[in-house]
């Protein structure tokens, strides 16, 4: 019942991690107050490819504590996917585990690391429809009169391109016909 609250789950199968994946986020499972950890033992490539290819994973509180070696020289890695980087998208070893050393963490980084206070000028893509006074197109000419620019307003574009500013993002707006091409547009985004 509770949206805030801390998951624990324990796999080796990457079949079930996917799964999980994709369910948590039809099934509204996770919301960002949420944590979630994974305990697994998968090879470095594919908790790589887990972790950067599932929204969950990737855009959500998830991070995936890895057992990298077994006794006795136990020793326990904790990654995350930190989506907007200097350098673009990338999979970050947040702390490492050992019986001898307990926890030690990364370099300017927190277990559950915040994703999204910079997106370092990354392209997000939206969808609208013109609805004023909540969202509008004005198309202009060129001199030329053969090309034409479409330009944004109303109070919902305004309000999106200030948090664009604060956040550091562009945005790219996807043409769509219809409010229900939308709707299939953001079903095949997540």
């Amino acid at each position: 019942m509770s949206r805030c609250s801390v998951v624990v789950v324990v796999s080796e199968s990457r079949t079930f991690l996917a799964t999980l994946a994709n369910w948590s986020l039809k099934g509204r499972l996770l919301v960002w107050a949420s944590r979630l950890l994974v305990v697994t033992r998968l090879t470095l490539p594919q908790l790589h490819s887990l972790l950067s290819s599932h929204w969950t994973f990737s855009m959500m509180n998830t991070v995936f504590l890895n057992l990298e070696q077994p006794r006795p020289n136990l020793r326990c890695a904790l990654y995350g996917h930190l989506p907007y980087t200097p350098v673009g998208p990338q999979v970050q070893q947040v702390a490492l585990w050992t019986p001898q050393r307990t926890v030690i963490l990364g370099s300017k980084v927190t277990i559950f690391p915040e994703k999204h206070h910079n997106f370092y000028g990354s392209v997000v893509n939206v969808t609208g429809q013109p609805f004023m006074p909540f969202w509008g197109e004005v198309v202009q000419g060129s001199e030329e009169g053969r090309s034409t620019v479409t330009r944004y307003t109303g109070s919902d574009y305004y309000l999106l391109e200030t948090v664009a500013s604060a956040l550091n993002f562009t945005i790219s707006v996807t043409p769509s016909a219809s409010w229900q091409e939308i709707h299939l547009l953001s079903v095949q985004l997540n």
